[in-house]
């Protein structure tokens, strides 16, 4: 098999962690859900950056972070369909490990 040639570009992987790091933030310093806490990200002042991040390798990017900005719709589902299927990210789980998975060593005799 050959290289994928086409098609849609991925948005950007350090975009998605900051919209997961920012989320997960509001989540613990204003006690919200996940989805409230998501809504807030997109009111905030730091979210026109964070697109801009997410959709840098675009050709017609203007298209793209007008729609994110503008449309609560393209917003959700963009949610649905990217920041919280990716959240499941063996990188994002490590930076996110509850105290108790982790693993104690225990010293040699």
């Amino acid at each position: 098999m050959g290289k994928k040639i086409g098609g849609r570009p991925k948005v950007s992987h350090w975009g998605i962690t900051q919209c997961m790091l920012y989320t997960y933030g509001y989540q613990k310093r204003y006690k919200l859900t996940t989805w409230n806490a998501w809504q807030r990200l997109t009111e905030s002042n730091k979210f026109p950056a964070i697109v801009k991040q997410l959709y840098k390798r675009f050709k017609n990017k203007d298209y793209y972070i007008d729609r994110m900005l503008n449309d609560k719709s393209v917003r959700d589902k963009f949610y649905t369909n990217n920041v919280k299927r990716r959240g499941k990210d063996k990188l994002l789980n490590y930076v996110f490990t509850k105290k108790k998975d982790f693993t104690r060593r225990k010293k040699r005799k």
